[in-house]
């Protein structure tokens, strides 16, 4: 396993056993479901992903937008890409241009779907993120 490459958990003998669970706290949890919705136009919702994040996707002058909130309060934004999906609607970050990268699709049920690239090239479906709003 690669360090800091997404495990939820780590072990290490220091000499005795020592397991830490990595996640949210139940505090941070809510504090990020409890954060105000922003909803400008354009708006086309919140999720809350359960790796600790809370993702807004939203359009403005013409191009889409994903916000990323953490429960520290932190937050990002990143430009993305409308593409042609069967599935629903699939969006590409634009700094990430390879066909490789990691996308998302708002499904007919309005879920969110993180899919990621898998070691054969192929993408799988890695996390479906719960609509808040």
């Amino acid at each position: 396993m690669i360090i800091d490459s997404g495990a939820w958990a780590t072990t290490h003998f220091n000499p005795e056993l020592e397991v830490r669970i990595l996640g949210l706290t139940t505090d941070e949890e809510n504090k990020l479901r409890q954060l105000p919705s922003m909803k400008p136009p354009g708006y086309l919702g919140s999720w809350f992903i359960d790796d600790g994040r809370r993702v807004s996707i939203y359009k403005k002058n013409g191009v889409f937008y994903m916000q990323t909130m953490f429960s520290d309060g932190s937050k990002g934004e990143d430009q993305l890409a409308e593409k042609q999906y069967e599935g629903g609607r699939k969006f590409v970050r634009v700094k990430y241009s390879d066909p490789m990268d990691d996308f998302y699709v708002i499904d007919q049920d309005s879920n969110l779907q993180h899919w990621s690239s898998d070691v054969d090239g192929t993408h799988v479906l890695y996390k479906t993120a719960e609509k808040l709003n």
